[in-house]
């Protein structure tokens, strides 16, 4: 921690590639370091020069007298491991490595960039990039950038991207919004400094209120979701994930080299961890701002006011709530009437509040005040669409001092409101649409400040799988369904009652000591999807039943086929509870609606392992068919208490057990009382 402070605040540096050329990087980067003010000691390198921009050269990193904090390195890929093993043999704290032509340039870059590594782990070095585009500092007037025109306007927001060109994105959309920036990094390759790292130093950082992340992949997903658990009850997080498709998988691994994760992963990941999820380019930008301005003042539940003077723009915002799930609250008779004294009489005293173009400037404070003290009503949005009154402006700013509610805004053609706006950290957008999803960012936040992020994660632990041990050592890959049930009973998750036959004797001395009805099925971790292959009968009534179901299945699938008759289970909500062992995140847990419905729906809610109790029961809160688990149209509810036990409890055995590569529970049939698994499928790396 004490290197990465030297990323951000050192106390000198060395711009290691510094050129005379001014088209050339170097130049740009020692440009940049001195036009920034920097006030440290600073030591351009070049062998082939004496004097660059007024500035003393040194021939190479050894040469320099002092220690060196930071050094910055814009040289040729070929020249970097020889140089960054100089630093590390000088001391140098922290090195950004600009340069590109590393991992995303193929198995050579790929073999240096191994090497950096090992040289930073054994040393204590940090790195950041390569293939990046620097380390900016506003408050330590450091700009290690290749970026010449930099916001410096002293802001909340720290800004971490594997995207050099995102950084430029970012300054584009900081200058045009006029907010200030804290600190900005460009991580790229990762060699050594990743997300994680980041966050946990942002998570300490006085500056920082605000961080956004721009993600292509994660390395460490472990690492990452424990720290930004940590760092997002203190701070929000957001992040835009690139690479959600696959082409856009595509892309990511011929620029970065990193391989994006599943979409659907990353999506519980960012979740779980309390990290708000932005689904584009402007949504970053815009979540980011709000949080930016409100992040200390976060709405107290979901209802939000609209206060309008134009009354099409107030529409679209309505109908945008109601698709994302924001409360847009009827006010009472008596708000009704009382904002009825401040606008005119063709205006509108309900919510949207449209105080039409007509309004009394006199009467927009009172008209506001009102709105902004009904307690059921946790921020507000404000529309004006070219009425440049500065009351308009001055009525906003001085509620939400005084009630401490935040306020979002869509104004147009109105310099001086927008002026009043700017200056009071009020954030405009440029359509209505794009001012409730900004605003829906901190309704998320301070939802997840009230329910997880006042607390650490917490789970329970249990030991691995003594029949899986033995099945391993059997060299068993794909285990069948009754292995299966015996590992998922050593958890205690209910199965059906199960016993295996050769014969119609043992079939049907099974059959009497379960007692009918049963279920005859043939056994073999081989068959997929048994009852479209005529490999399940259900419900047999009596002997003479079960014994037409065994010839049938011996005539299918072979005299010598393995049979496994079980106990009947009623009908009931079929469900799906899963999981899967992740190249990044580790073992995951999955749930939703089973049977038919798990294909056709898609309706699913995914975690990483271990869940807790909270997590759990968010999961089959969250999923769009939990309607029919709760009671549905006059049939009977499960026992959700009984599902989340399950999911507790497979959770327990994926992340105790690290050989299980996929677990299916499908059906996990669900009734009024209890759950019970009726088959399963367990696959073993």
């Amino acid at each position: 921690m004490d290197n990465l402070d030297a990323l951000f605040k050192p106390k000198s540096l060395a711009v290691i590639g510094a050129s005379k050329d001014p088209d050339k990087l170097g130049h740009v980067l020692l440009k940049n370091v001195l036009d920034y003010e920097f006030k440290g000691q600073i030591y351009p390198v070049n062998p082939k020069a004496d004097v660059i921009l007024d500035q003393k050269v040194h021939p190479k990193i050894s040469s320099i007298p002092d220690t060196v904090d930071l050094a910055l390195l814009s040289i040729p890929s070929h020249l970097v491991l020889e140089v960054v093993e100089e630093c590390s043999a000088c001391n140098v704290k922290s090195i950004v490595i600009l340069s590109s032509g590393f991992r995303e340039a193929g198995p050579e870059g790929e073999e240096i960039q191994d090497r950096i590594k090992d040289i930073c782990r054994s040393s204590g070095m940090r790195a950041l990039g390569p293939n990046c585009m620097g380390v900016y500092n506003i408050s330590g007037h450091l700009n290690g950038t290749y970026f010449w025109e930099l916001p410096r306007i002293q802001g909340n927001i720290s800004f971490i991207s594997q995207s050099g060109a995102y950084g430029g994105i970012l300054f584009n959309e900081i200058r045009q919004r006029r907010i200030g920036i804290s600190k900005f990094a460009s991580i790229g390759n990762m060699v050594d400094v990743n997300h994680a790292d980041m966050l946990r130093y942002l998570g300490t950082d006085d500056d920082t209120r605000t961080i956004a992340l721009f993600i292509e992949g994660i390395e460490d997903g472990r690492e990452f979701l424990e720290v930004a658990s940590e760092v997002s009850r203190v701070k929000p997080i957001v992040a835009f994930k690139a690479g959600r498709t696959e082409a856009g998988a595509r892309a990511v691994r011929s620029h970065t080299g990193a391989l994006a994760g599943s979409n659907e992963v990353y999506e519980a990941v960012f979740k779980q961890s309390g990290v708000i999820l932005a689904r584009n380019t402007e949504e970053f930008f815009d979540i980011t701002t709000a949080l930016s301005s409100w992040e200390d003042e976060l709405p107290g539940n979901r209802n939000l006011a609209i206060l309008t003077i134009s009354g099409g723009p107030s529409v679209t915002a309505s109908d945008t709530c109601e698709e994302i799930g924001l409360g847009l609250p009827e006010f009472s008779n008596k708000t009704r009437e009382q904002i009825k004294k401040y606008i005119p009489l063709f205006g509108a005293a309900s919510n949207p509040v449209d105080m039409t173009p007509q309004m009394d400037p006199g009467n927009y404070m009172a008209c506001v005040d009102t709105v902004f003290s009904q307690d059921e009503i946790g921020g507000v949005l404000a529309i004006n669409v070219g009425l440049d009154r500065k009351e308009f402006a001055s009525a906003f700013v001085k509620a939400s001092q005084k009630h401490r509610k935040p306020v979002v805004s869509f104004t147009i053609d109105t310099p001086e409101i927008s002026e009043i706006f700017y200056d009071n950290r009020i954030p405009i957008y440029p359509t209505p649409e794009r001012s409730v999803h900004a605003y829906n960012g901190l309704v998320i936040y301070s939802e997840y400040l009230k329910t997880r992020g006042t607390i650490a994660r917490t789970h329970e632990t249990k030991g691995s799988s003594v029949i899986l041990r033995r099945l391993i050592e059997e060299g068993k890959k794909r285990l069948s369904e009754h292995e299966s049930a015996k590992i998922l009973n050593e958890y205690e998750i209910p199965t059906c009652r199960g016993f295996i036959a050769k014969n119609i004797e043992e079939a049907l001395a099974s059959a009497r000591k379960i007692g009918y009805p049963v279920v005859l099925k043939i056994h073999s971790g081989e068959v997929y999807h048994k009852s479209e292959k005529g490999g399940v009968f259900v419900g047999l009534e009596n002997e003479g039943e079960f014994k037409d179901a065994f010839r049938k299945l011996q005539k299918s699938f072979g005299t010598f086929s393995e049979f496994l008759v079980q106990e009947y289970v009623s009908p009931g909500i079929e469900l799906i509870i899963g999981g899967k062992r992740d190249s990044i995140f580790g073992p995951l847990v999955l749930f939703g609606l089973g049977g038919v419905m798990t294909e056709v729906l898609e309706d699913i809610s995914l975690r990483v392992c271990p869940v807790d109790k909270r997590e759990a029961m968010e999961m089959v809160h969250e999923i769009k068919g939990f309607p029919l688990l709760k009671g549905f149209r006059g049939r009977a509810g499960c026992d959700i208490d009984a599902i989340t036990d399950v999911l507790l409890k497979v959770s327990h055995l994926l992340h105790s057990n690290s050989n299980i590569k996929e677990l299916d529970i499908n059906p996990l049939i669900a009734h009024k009382k209890r759950v019970t698994a009726v088959d399963a499928l367990m696959v073993l790396e």
